[in-house]
């Protein structure tokens, strides 16, 4: 049986590398997989479940929003910051936090608990094309609510949103202090704010601090002030070493409301920049966990039907299909579904096992040839999502992780391997998400 690599990587935290200003590392600009002669396999598998629409993120921690012990049965989780526009999001709850000067609306807009809200001390870069030049700014005066979704609508809200003045719109307002509800206005309510601003925290680590308002100040974004904080990484700054312009950071808001502000805005972000910055000598695929899901739903991909998820099979990463990856990437729809991602995994390792002429073995991915396939190609699977796998489809794979594999020999007979049960891997339970990847590593 050939030899494929499947790996997995769960980005459960996805604020890590997506912002465009951080701590310098020294990493290799070639990934260590692209050393060898043949070009591996790479197939995204991109979390399209509802939470990926959300405005914040940790969603959990001490009770959503707020903090202590409060009524479940009172409470109904605000997924949204700003009113939301069918036109970007096929969203079923609307709910807005309000903006009010209550607990839940301050720490709700402070990166000191939302931990994609804005922060003044990043500087946030327009996502990437596939040639690797960057999209154009933020436009401050109509900041569009998704950087693909900008083309003319009947209402301007259904696109974009004025950072620059005070906003008067529609919206499922929401107000709730963590034990009772305090106010939930129907659609027809149409409210005043000012979109552009933040709170700064500084309390303690203490639980009281965190829910004391008087520990935020809140910071306006408007051209009455002329200056504000700068950060050694807010290299947008231009105008002093000391400060940022009022238009230096009104545009640094701009960019990320546009192209940060949710879940996946910040998701496609970060794989967009990680995959602009690759060669050519790779072979990407696109998946997605929700993707042929549905029973009743048929598909293809090269040739043979698909168990789910997998959308696009691996091709070479240049012209046409480097193009069509980022258009998948950037334009992929996001439904308001679960998070199937053990049947999304088992689908994936379905497909690296396929020994068909226009599989991933083959030297021309979706074409019929008779040329040889390469058992030493490597295959990845980089899964990316939010948050724990749902869904009652069980994948049945057992405890794999937990039972030893059968024993691979090289091609050269030089060695083999067997997998054995140890520790980190182990465990005693059964169809877990590392079940599902065990099944695949460790039997080929």
């Amino acid at each position: 049986m050939k030899l494929s690599l499947i790996y997995t990587l769960l980005l459960t935290s996805i604020t890590i590398s997506a912002y465009g200003e951080s701590t310098p590392l020294n990493l290799s600009p070639v990934p260590l997989y692209l050393n060898g002669n043949v070009d591996p396999n790479i197939m995204l598998t991109l979390d399209d479940s509802g939470s990926m629409q959300m405005e914040i993120m940790p969603l959990e921690t001490e009770a959503p929003l707020i903090g202590g012990d409060y009524d479940a049965s009172k409470y109904k989780f605000s997924h949204y910051l700003f009113p939301v526009s069918s036109k970007i999001y096929p969203v079923n709850f609307r709910r807005v936090l309000s903006f009010s000067d209550e607990i839940n609306s301050i720490r709700s807009r402070s990166v000191s608990h939302n931990k994609i809200y804005y922060d003044p001390k990043r500087r946030y870069r327009p996502w990437l094309k596939a040639d690797g030049s960057a999209m154009p700014q933020a436009n401050v005066d109509c900041a569009p609510h998704d950087p693909v979704f900008t083309e003319d609508t009947t209402y301007r809200n259904d696109r974009c949103r004025p950072l620059n003045r005070e906003n008067n719109q529609k919206a499922d307002w929401h107000i709730n202090n963590g034990t009772e509800e305090l106010s939930r206005h129907n659609s027809s309510s149409r409210r005043w704010f000012w979109p552009a601003f933040y709170y700064n925290y500084r309390g303690g680590d203490s639980k009281d601090d965190k829910h004391n308002p008087a520990n935020y100040t809140k910071v306006e974004i408007r051209d009455s002030k002329t200056q504000y904080p700068r950060a050694a990484t807010r290299t947008d700054c231009i105008t002093s070493d000391s400060y940022c312009s009022y238009q230096e950071e009104i545009q640094n808001f701009a960019n990320w409301y546009t192209y940060y502000r949710s879940r996946i805005l910040l998701a496609r972000a970060g794989i967009g920049r990680a995959f602009a910055e690759q060669g050519s000598n790779l072979r990407v695929g696109f998946a997605s966990i929700n993707h042929g899901i549905d029973p009743k739903t048929s598909t293809t991909v090269d040739g043979q039907a698909s168990s789910g998820a997998v959308i696009d099979g691996v091709r070479p990463f240049s012209g046409e299909n480097r193009t069509a990856f980022f258009d998948r990437l950037y334009h992929h729809d996001i439904p308001t579904k679960g998070t199937p991602l053990r049947l999304a995994m088992k689908a994936v390792g379905h497909y690296f096992e396929r020994d068909d002429n226009q599989g991933p073995w083959s030297a021309t991915p979706g074409e019929v040839n008779n040329a040889e396939q390469l058992s030493c190609r490597q295959n990845y699977h980089l899964l990316m999502t939010d948050g724990h796998w749902s869904g009652r489809e069980s994948p049945n794979v057992g405890n794999t992780d937990g039972e030893a594999g059968q024993e691979i020999t090289a091609v050269n007979n030089s060695q083999s391997y067997t997998y054995q049960p140890m520790a980190p891997y182990e465990d005693k339970y059964s169809d877990t998400l590392a079940d599902v990847a065990m099944t695949f590593w460790k039997k080929d």
